[in-house]
């Protein structure tokens, strides 16, 4: 579908770092399409700095609306 969002909200929060060097976030997004469809989004981000040169983290995600659409993702950033 190319048809630009009927109408996309979004809310986000960032948390103080539970351990120094970390940073916590959620955020709720709302997506309607311009044909009625529309999808609800959570997601949470954890990142932690493991050394002065690699940080640790990882995300997930998932659609209220269907179940089946979800992730979850790490990494190692250098």
């Amino acid at each position: 579908n190319t048809d630009m969002p009927r109408a996309v909200d979004q809310i986000s929060v960032s948390l103080p770092p539970i351990f120094e060097g970390g940073s916590l976030s959620f955020s709720y997004t709302h997506v309607e399409e311009a044909d009625g469809a529309s999808s609800q989004l959570v997601s949470a981000s954890y990142s932690q700095q493991v050394t002065n040169r690699i940080s640790a983290y990882a995300s997930a995600f998932a659609n209220i609306e269907d179940s089946r659409n979800f992730g979850v993702f790490a990494g190692l950033s250098m």
